[in-house]
């Protein structure tokens, strides 16, 4: 498998250039459709090209901004992908997009899900930028080895929303199916650090992270080595 690969010495340096793309990507697909649509991962890798991202000069009113997955907890844990997009993207200019939260019912699972599903169609219609993250076992987006429920939705062909099982804590989660993700214009994998390189480039095949980048080879890799 050949990767498309940008490295870069710092997640500073990987933010300017990944912003700057990501920020044209948008632009192209607002004078093609009038909308742009954008899934994002958390954690706090990815802040540096969401901050510079809000800094943007973009008609960010018409930018719609999802999660690609979430914990399934409530917005003000320090668990929550959206609490992370609320303070990162979510600022300056950016603070004009509109953002569909993963969670809306944090005390009901199944109406929560049945809410987001009906919240995301758009995104399942047509999605123009993703950002990916992955984990030390090879996950991206709340898709986990070895877990039944991932491995149904990755062999499946749905373009929705689901429920999974993630081994640690908080195990309950919330994940577009890689049917949805991968049906995006642009997709972006952000990794930081040697040691999730290195899984990178020795992950089995049958990983998550793995089957997306076969699935779709266009798949841009932004490494950062710190």
């Amino acid at each position: 498998m050949t990767l498309s690969v940008a490295s870069f010495a710092s997640m500073d340096k990987l933010g300017e250039a990944l912003s700057e793309r990501i920020g044209n990507n948008l632009i192209e697909a607002l004078c093609e459709k009038g909308t742009a649509r954008m899934l994002l991962s958390g954690g706090t890798t990815p802040w540096p090209v969401y901050t510079l991202l809000s800094r943007l000069e973009l008609p960010w009113k018409s930018i719609e901004l999802g999660l690609v997955d979430e914990r399934f907890v409530p917005n003000s844990s320090d668990h929550s992908n959206e609490r992370n997009i609320r303070e990162s993207l979510l600022q300056m200019n950016g603070a004009r997009a509109t953002f569909f939260p993963m969670v809306l019912d944090a005390e009901d699972s199944s109406n929560n899900l049945a809410q987001i599903r009906e919240s995301y169609h758009g995104f399942s219609e047509h999605t123009d930028v993703v950002i990916l993250g992955m984990g030390t076992d090879g996950h991206t987006a709340s898709l986990f080895p070895g877990d039944t429920a991932s491995e149904a939705i990755m062999n499946g062909n749905e373009s929705s929303v689901f429920m999974t099982t993630a081994p640690s804590y908080p195990t309950e989660r919330i994940t577009c199916s890689s049917a949805l993700l991968l049906k995006a214009s642009h997709m972006y994998l952000i990794i930081k650090g040697n040691e999730k390189w290195d899984i990178l480039a020795s992950a089995s095949e049958n990983l998550p992270i793995k089957r997306f980048l076969t699935a779709r080879n266009d798949i841009q890799i932004y490494y950062a080595s710190s």
